[in-house]
Order: structure tokens, then sequence, then C-alpha cells
């Protein structure tokens, strides 16, 4: 039976579901879901592409703005939330392997990943440097460490809760069927939930209120000693996220194409929303760590010396220098709806020149 016909039985039984139980089935469905599936293609060959596929200088970029911190520790800990198809992990460790092997050789880096098709080709893109790399499915099985976080396009990937806020009260949106079709069914919620919500909030407006982020989060930052972490995401303060898209950013893709009915075929696309980095920043707050204003991705990698970087590989690979300019162009104005949200905790105060 296909995921979307045990979808159809399951609310024939029950009902309609909530959009967020949709949206994890339809993306983490054990047999069928979008990123647990053995034969969806990654990258330029799949159904879209992430800075990662650009060129290995956003990887080498990340790792050299993260070599200013992680030296200073003993036994530096990488912990990589949602490692995609791997090549992120290894364009940051083949980076240290090429400037700074002495740091490479205390490294230790755990991918955080629960999907085991997407664990099979991380292991198969990191076999060369397999000393070097641990896997944990949740974070609750990472060691206490001390080092860096990052992840990349993981906080879209979250199931969301969806609300319509009217006239007279909120609802939220379910998935129920009509004439073996999947379609919205809006049911009324307690008006409490305008709260949760947050402002602004008025009539017309959708909301999406991921779930899952805190049970991801407090583990994390509980074994987390010192360090730093990043999110790279799409997204934006709440403020502005609400006023440029009242009526949500609930999206799929397919083809390289974006599309805004995401009932379509689960399993098959790619269902996405923008971060709210107001509600991460909160959670982030809450969980005892310091966070730091947020940037335009495009800024950050500039200053963490993306032209540093590619002046040091055209030294070294001037038949690769023209690829590598074009991909840094790419990397620079390609992405203008990234952010990086960037928090400390304990860290220590950069070394005095």
């Amino acid at each position: 039976m296909s995921l979307l016909d045990r979808l159809i039985q399951r609310i024939r039984e029950e009902g309609p579901i909530p959009f967020h139980r949709f949206m994890e089935l339809a993306l983490y469905d054990p047999e069928e879901g979008y990123y647990t599936r053995a034969d969806r293609k990654l990258g330029r060959a799949g159904d879209f592409y992430t800075a990662v596929h650009v060129h290995p200088l956003f990887g080498w970029t990340l790792a050299h703005r993260a070599t200013r911190f992680l030296t200073r520790l003993d036994h530096p800990v990488v912990v990589e939330g949602g490692g995609g198809d791997g090549h992120l992990a290894k364009d940051i460790l083949t980076y240290w392997q090429r400037e700074f092997p002495d740091l490479l050789d205390r490294v230790e880096y755990w991918i955080v990943e629960r999907s085991p098709a997407l664990r099979a080709h991380q292991e198969d893109q990191l076999s060369a440097l397999k000393e070097h790399v641990r896997f944990a499915s949740s974070p609750t099985q990472l060691p206490p460490f001390r080092g860096w976080f990052l992840a990349n396009e993981l906080l879209d990937a979250f199931p969301v809760r969806v609300f319509r806020v009217t006239e007279t009260g909120v609802l939220e949106r379910h998935v129920g069927i009509e004439n073996h079709r999947l379609v919205w069914v809006d049911l009324p919620v307690d008006h409490g939930i305008l709260e949760t919500l947050g402002s602004p909030a008025f009539p017309g407006m959708v909301v999406e209120v991921p779930v899952g982020w805190e049970e991801f989060l407090r583990p994390l930052c509980n074994r987390m000693r010192e360090g730093e972490g990043w999110f790279l995401d799409y997204g934006e303060r709440r403020n502005v996220l609400r006023q440029r898209y009242p009526e949500g950013t609930l999206m799929a893709y397919r083809q390289h194409r974006v599309s805004g009915d995401v009932l379509h075929t689960p399993g098959m696309q790619d269902i996405t929303a923008f971060v709210d980095f107001d509600l991460l920043f909160s959670l982030l707050e809450k969980l005892g760590c310091r966070v730091l204003p947020l940037e335009r991705q495009d800024r950050f990698l500039m200053d963490a010396g993306i032209l540093e970087v590619l002046q040091r590989y055209e030294h070294h690979h001037p038949d690769g220098a023209t690829r590598a300019r074009l991909a840094m162009k790419t990397l620079l104005f390609q992405f203008p709806t990234f952010r990086v949200a960037r928090f400390q905790k304990n860290a220590r105060p950069p070394r005095k020149a």
C-alpha cells in the first residue's frame, strides 16, 4: 500500500489529521518518506540544491571561520545537524586536511542524522575520512562536547503546524479527503493559541509553527559544555517574516520547481517553511545559550574570509580559479533570503593579538 493510500485510509478511520502529522509522514515515513527514500536523488540531480552543492568553497569558508575558536580547544568536537549527502562534512574536513592538518588530527566530527538512507550517503561520501566521523540519530546520543555545532538548512525541514487567523478566532489547518484526494480542512482551536503564535497575528494571516525544535535543541545545548553554534537557513525575524508573507511560507520543491500544492504526491516532493528566527532565539536563550545578532549569509561569508579562502585555493589550483570565482558570486548573490543565526555557550573570549 502506497503512502498516499495509507494516509487516505488513516483519515477515513480517524478523521482529518493536523498538517504537521501529514508533513511528518510525507518527509520521514520509514518506507516512502521524502528524506528516507533510498532512491531519492540529491543535489543538482534532485529536486533542489543548497549552497553546499554550489562549490566546496562554501564549506571551506565555514571551516576557515570555525578554525579561529576550535584551535583553542584540546579535543575539539564538531556536531553537524542533518548532514544531507555528506558533502558539507567532506568539504570541512578536507579543508582542515589541506590547511590545518594538526587540527584535523584532533577533531571528532559527529553527524546527527535520523534518516538511514541519508546516513548511507554520508558514510559513502566520507569513507576516506571515516576515522574522524561519528554518527548519531538524535542529539540525545551525543557525548558532552566542546566545539562547534552547525546546521545548514535543517530547521526548515521540521514539520509545522499551520494556523489561519480569522476575525472570530484561529483555525488550524488539517488534511482531509474528498473524492480520493487530499484536501485542506480548517478546524477551530482554542483562542488562547494566539499567545503561542506571538505577534503580529492579524485576521487573514497564515502562521506556521514548527514542531520538534525544542526537543532537538534541549539535548544539544545540554551536551554543549563550551562552544559556538550556527544555523544557516532561509527565514527572517518574525515581524519581517509575517509582514512580508502574510499568507505563510509553506511550499514544496520538486525537480527544481516551487509549488504551493504541498498535499500533492506525499513522499515525492520536499515540503518546507521559512524559519522564524525570533522563535529560535527565544528557545536558545531559554536553554541557557547566548544568541548573537542575526546576519545575512552573504555578509557572514565575507566576514568569515571567503575571499582569503578563494585566493589560497587559486594560488595552488589555478586551473580551478574560474569555476571557484563564479561559485563565489553565486554564493554571495543567489541566496538573498538566507540568514546565519549564531549562539554561544560558555565561549572563551578571543585571544589578544
